[in-house]
């Protein structure tokens, strides 16, 4: 023991114990940011660890045998008794196999398997979901069951179809159970309609394979039969992967008491998988998240039956007949929201937020309870930060939990969608265009999940995607209003110049269908577009004479129309506010507006007279409004309007942070009092500009990109902002990005008006500097 002390104090294994932990531990932070970058499985780090561990002694052995041990040179020359050579072989095999080389291409092959299985995991096992946004890995979902239609036999059943009843009803027993994780019906059936003919049975190597395409661990395959005044299901659970039967499962009971004997059906087949608590199998209880009511009952599955076919009138009547007999049924409310919901997708119905305001109040499922949140904040834009934020948390963790949900995509879409502005969100419409492809994916038969993928082709005026995506939805809604409205924004929009007759023809059509609107907020708004919104602006100005917004003339200036914006803003008729307003749009993008200090002047506003003075430089004159403004705010909490009194402060506070920037030059005050600002102003459009030039001022291109990106609607300052991204993106150093914004700024405004050609120069001279696109 002493010798070997010795040996390894001499051999300083100690020093290189040292730095094997040292860059062992160096190895796991570069192996972990690179499985969170790349999205590989959760095990390669512990298995990267694995490989350490096995690593240190290989390295510790090969230290010790390159000081000495082994070496022939190294040995004690001493012959054995009998006088023969001594036997150095050992020695020699020791030297060879313990190297430092050997040591070092051992270890990078080993970590080179290591990334390669992993990528191969990936590929084959998760079918490279692990490669989307990290939105979509389902990490936290639960082992799914598929619950397959049910073949059913017997007089006594003819009254509800159990047959597509068996998968709604099992599916809502076990929705929100830990450690189980029913397959959503949509996506079901959607996969279910691939394998097996309409009205056809499947046999059961179909069924398992319908099982397999939804990704469910588990598969039941099931019957219903009547027994005189009783029924009976049974079905066998298999595993899905190896085809195997785990269980047979049966339950019996009244066919009036449906509910409870899903209720004893659903328990016994998760006993029969196991790994769910006794706890949670006493929650199942679908009388607690449907109804009592019999025949709301009835009418709800028959509503469920035409939902899924696309039938919304009929749909909807069930549903309406459901909450007629039960007006707390709250699932029942939820489905004639969707009905509705998606029936105005296709030009045929009304709003839906009644329906689903009462479904959230009453007692329902988690997952539902989560999409009709989302739902919710789309048609209503949360007013705060935190708000937001939880909103989007619970959207993302349910499409974790529940990746088999179309309806949680698509509500996780329409988030997105509808706060596309808010310099809160990362990248909104690259995430919204991700979870509408999911939604569309996993029911590729429901057209209404393809709407928006329609508008974001036109929103970045690719003909070619926009013709691909409305004729998908051609073929699933052949036909309706959005196919009729699709093809005729295509005509318009891409399908080269049309004759102003041809232009009032298509409004025409628009108007009939009642999408003008549609037509207008979500097609026409890239640049190239410009014909059909002003056809849609001087329909509005010739049936609606006395209507004054500032959409018509913000969509002229975003189409580099200026002549037409500052005519449409200065209508001499027009509301006092709407000059200003619009005029003030222009002038904060650095575009030169006549007489635009006599407009914020004479809008008596002491707010945007303070903004104007200070960009023209009179400080008197800046005061002035600011004691007015502070006067006001006094005045409306004397008067007990503590919120108009609020807010007429934060006023203050801006107009005193331009102050700083704009004549003492110094961005900071006035970056640190907008970042402050609730949501609800912070995202405003001068807050949004204003943060996207401070923060190109202080080297902030990230944060600059963020901001000018919540433009790229189109509708008002998207080709400026297109030329700012160009600026951002070139502090940042990703040329080719800065290449393709500038483009995208040159092409739009190529034929503005001139006064905005000097701008357009500008673009060109980035690229001329930069070099071409393909460089």
């Amino acid at each position: 023991m002493k010798k070997l002390i010795h040996e390894i104090h001499r051999r300083s294994l100690w020093q290189v114990l040292g730095v094997y932990l040292v860059t062992g531990w160096i190895i796991l932070g570069v192996v972990g940011t690179l499985a969170e970058s790349l999205n590989l499985p959760d095990w390669t780090p512990r298995f990267a660890f694995f490989l350490l561990i096995i690593g240190l002694p290989i390295v510790l052995a090969t230290a010790f045998v390159q000081e000495g041990v082994g070496r022939p040179e190294a040995t004690e020359e001493r012959s054995p008794e009998d006088g023969s050579e001594p036997d150095r072989k050992i020695g020699r095999v020791h030297h060879r196999l313990f190297t430092w080389r050997n040591a070092l291409v051992g270890g990078a092959a080993a970590f080179l398997v290591l990334f390669g299985f992993a990528g191969l995991y990936v590929v084959i096992q998760d079918r490279g979901r692990s490669f989307a946004p990290q939105e979509a890995i389902a990490e936290e979902a639960d082992p799914g069951v598929a619950f397959l239609p049910f073949s059913v036999s017997g007089s006594a059943l003819e009254t509800i179809d159990l047959r597509e009843s068996m998968v709604v009803l099992l599916s809502m027993a076990l929705d929100g159970i830990e450690g189980i994780r029913p397959i959503s019906p949509m996506t079901l059936w959607a996969r279910w309609d691939e394998q097996v003919p309409e009205g056809g049975e499947a046999d059961l190597e179909t069924a398992l394979r319908v099982a397999e395409e939804t990704e469910a661990r588990y598969a039941v395959v099931g019957k219903g039969v009547s027994l005189g005044s009783r029924v009976r299901l049974a079905a066998t659970l298999y595993e899905v992967s190896s085809r195997t039967p785990l269980s047979q499962v049966e339950a019996e009971g009244s066919p009036d008491s449906l509910l409870s004997l899903v209720d004893r059906f659903a328990v016994e087949t998760i006993r029969a998988i196991g790994g769910v608590s006794e706890g949670e199998l006493s929650r199942i209880d679908l009388t607690s998240v449907t109804t009592e009511s019999p025949e709301a009952l009835k009418e709800f599955l028959r509503g469920e039956a035409r939902y899924r076919r696309a039938d919304w009138a009929t749909a909807l009547s069930h549903f309406e007949r459901a909450l007629d007999a039960d007006s707390t049924f709250g699932a029942a409310h939820y489905r004639a929201a969707m009905t509705l919901s998606w029936a105005s997708a296709l030009g045929e119905s009304g709003a839906s937020q009644y329906h689903l305001e009462e479904a959230l109040f009453l007692p329902g499922s988690v997952r539902v309870d989560v999409a009709i949140e989302g739902l919710l904040a789309a048609g209503s834009p949360p007013t705060t930060t935190d708000e937001l934020d939880g909103v989007l948390e619970d959207l993302l963790a349910g499409v974790r939990r529940y990746p088999d949900d179309a309806e949680l995509w698509n509500a996780l879409g329409e988030l997105y969608w509808h706060n596309y502005w808010r310099g809160a969100l990362t990248d909104p419409l690259a995430q919204a265009e991700m979870a509408f492809t999911r939604a569309s994916e996993l029911v590729p038969g429901a057209a209404p999940l393809r709407f928006h993928l329609v508008h974001l082709a036109f929103w970045r005026a690719d003909s070619a995607l926009a013709r691909e995506r409305l004729g998908e939805f051609a073929r699933l809604a052949p036909g309706s209003d959005v196919d009729r409205t699709n093809r005729i924004m295509w005509r318009t929009v891409f399908g080269g110049p049309q004759s102003t007759e041809e232009l009032e023809a298509a409004v025409d059509t628009l108007e009939a269908s009642g999408l003008r609107g549609a037509a207008f907020n979500e097609y026409a708004v890239h640049p190239s577009a410009w014909p059909i919104a002003e056809a849609i602006i001087r329909r509005r100005q010739a049936t609606n004479p006395g209507r004054y917004d500032c959409d018509g003339p913000n969509r002229a200036l975003g189409a580099g129309r200026l002549r037409f914006h500052i005519e449409e803003a200065m209508q001499e008729d027009g509301p006092d506010w709407l000059a200003p307003w619009c005029l003030r749009l222009a002038h904060i993008q650095g575009i030169a507006v006549p007489n635009i200090d006599s407009v914020l002047a004479a809008s008596g506003l002491p707010y945007w007279i303070g903004l104007g003075a200070a960009d023209g430089g009179r400080w008197t004159d800046f005061e002035a409004a600011v004691e007015n403004m502070r006067d006001s705010a006094s005045a409306r909490l004397a008067a007990g309007d503590s919120a108009g009194a609020a807010g007429r402060e934060r006023g203050v506070r801006v107009l005193e942070g331009y102050r700083e920037w704009k004549r003492e030059e110094n961005p900071d005050r006035m970056l640190e009092i907008l970042e402050g600002l609730p949501l609800s102003e912070r995202d405003d459009v001068d807050s949004r500009w204003w943060l996207g030039m401070l923060y190109l001022e202080v080297d902030r291109p990230t944060d600059a990109i963020r901001m000018f990106e919540t433009f790229w609607g189109g509708r008002w300052l998207w080709p400026i902002a297109k030329c700012r991204l160009g600026q951002a993106y070139e502090q940042l150093g990703d040329i080719e990005k800065a290449r393709l914004s500038y483009s995208e700024f040159v092409e739009a405004w190529n034929d503005a008006d001139p006064e905005l050609q000097p701008w357009v120069e500008q673009g060109r001279a980035a690229l001329r500097r930069l070099g071409p696109l393909d460089q």
